[in-house]
């Protein structure tokens, strides 16, 4: 395969500049403007697939390999008035340049990048692959999208790791790179957790929704109102009914908080090896989380290590395992109840397509 990306990226096609097939065929180009030749410019390719001014040349025979709605488009007999341009057809989309360079980049180009949890993806990849994976019918590019998003917002609590679970990610390191969600191959971020829930909403993938409208929740209410931005600029707002359930949500999560809280109401264990000190300690947390306003945050599944890094003031090891012990049993409670809190319907099987099979046919 031939290949011209940057030094070619500026050069233009036009209907001037006919190429030797068109002429050979009595014609010429019949391409209706001038283009602007991609990142993804195969010179031997065989079509042409062109999104605002923008064109990439590809081999017809790859996506049809990939595509289901590709096969179908290049078997169907093109009329004679067809776009051309180079001796190829000319396929115009409506996606963004960017999610159609994202798509072709990893049929094409860089397979081991989008495939492997060595190499790290944006969301905006990430939300590319998902959304012309199901818009052209390419299996393997979706279930890659969902497979990330799992990572950051899964089913089970163990798996759910960023900054509103674990207390150590609230200042993180300066020897490592940051990413908000450690354990995933993505470079996620808070901001990107509205928009989860508008695609999961799309696509028909429910079991994202819970860990994705906690970490919404984490967001001060006129955030949530107002949407989040993407790295590429686009505006996520949650729709009139998942801004209720959103912001109701978030006062259930501080309820949640307040009750994670109440063993510091209680008197020491009964194997306390130093009650006054005990007692006084729970008296000063309280102060703490009092003056420090943390019955306002909506953080309630933050792990027990908040009891040593919020509530400064020590107990004796029994306490502090009693302690420990009974806050991890209301996160667990809360972690069970986040579709009660957002308002979410009981968690279904999640089908072969981990999606919804209707969401694959093209808009």
């Amino acid at each position: 395969m031939e290949t011209s990306t940057t030094a070619t990226k500026k050069r233009r096609i036009d209907d001037e500049s006919p190429s030797a097939a068109d002429a050979s065929n009595g014609k010429s180009g019949t391409l209706k403007d001038t283009i602007e030749r991609g990142r993804l410019w195969f010179e031997d390719g065989s079509v042409i697939m062109v999104t605002g001014n923008v064109g990439f040349k590809v081999y017809k025979g790859i996506l049809s390999q990939h595509s289901d709605f590709f096969r179908d488009m290049f078997t169907l007999p093109q009329p004679p008035d067809s776009e051309t341009s180079e001796g190829c057809p000319v396929v115009r989309v409506s996606d963004s340049v960017e999610d159609l360079e994202d798509m072709l980049d990893a049929l094409y180009n860089s397979a081991s990048r989008y495939f492997s949890d060595d190499h790290i993806l944006t969301f905006e990849e990430i939300s590319a692959m998902l959304q012309l994976g199901y818009k052209y019918q390419i299996e393997h590019l979706r279930h890659e999208a969902i497979r990330r998003l799992k990572q950051c917002f899964p089913e089970a609590l163990d798996d759910f790791v960023f900054s509103g679970t674990h207390a150590d990610l609230l200042t993180p390191s300066t020897a490592i790179p940051h990413r908000e969600f450690p354990r995933s191959s993505t470079d996620l971020l808070l901001d990107d957790s509205i928009a989860t829930i508008n695609l999961s909403r799309t696509y028909g993938l429910d079991f994202l929704l819970p860990a994705a409208f906690y970490v919404c929740a984490q967001y001060d209410e006129k955030t949530i109102v107002d949407g989040l931005r993407d790295a590429r600029g686009v505006l996520w707002k949650l729709s009139e009914e998942d801004l209720k359930r959103c912001l109701n949500g978030k006062t259930e999560t501080r309820k949640a908080v307040r009750r994670s809280l109440q063993w510091l109401h209680s008197s020491p264990s009964e194997e306390c090896t130093s009650r006054k000190r005990c007692q006084e300690a729970s008296q000063r947390n309280l102060l703490q989380v009092w003056e420090k306003n943390y019955l306002d945050f909506s953080d309630a599944l933050l792990d027990n290590s908040r009891i040593g890094r919020e509530l400064p003031h020590r107990y004796c090891e029994s306490c502090t395992r009693r302690a420990k012990q009974l806050y991890d049993e209301e996160r667990s409670v809360t972690w069970n109840k986040l579709r009660e809190y957002f308002d979410l319907p009981p968690a279904t099987p999640v089908v072969e397509e981990e999606g919804r099979d209707d969401a694959s046919n093209p808009p």
